[in-house]
């Protein structure tokens, strides 16, 4: 059975940028992870004030969430999906939440450096 190329393409791109938006995120908390301060805030949805707080070791969910989150592109486009816009909406989703991701961890970095 012969995949056409621009599914190989589409594959291919989804998973460039899904890389390079992991990197970013690990990247990132490496370089800046000893400038943190004990408490970071991480919990936009809770009320103001402490209950936004969390320790800076929980700051690791977001890069490890990230790296998740392309593995699990990566393993569903390995299945044999025969229609190129599944694999565009797979490939587009991702990399939205991997931007996602990134800009959370970009914003934090800014509030506490």
């Amino acid at each position: 059975m012969n995949r056409s190329p621009l599914l190989s393409e589409s594959k291919r791109t989804g998973y460039g940028y899904g890389l390079i938006l992991v990197l970013l995120n690990v990247m990132l908390t490496a370089v800046f992870w000893w400038q943190l301060p004990p408490q970071i805030p991480l919990f936009y949805s809770a009320n103001y004030g402490v209950n936004q707080l969390a320790a800076r070791e929980w700051f690791f969910i977001l890069p490890v969430a990230s790296v998740a989150i392309w593995l699990t592109f990566f393993l569903v486009v390995r299945w044999k999906v025969q229609s190129a816009i599944y694999v565009n909406i797979i490939k587009w989703l991702h990399v939205l939440c991997l931007f996602l991701l990134s800009l959370s961890i970009i914003h934090i970095l800014l509030i506490m450096l």
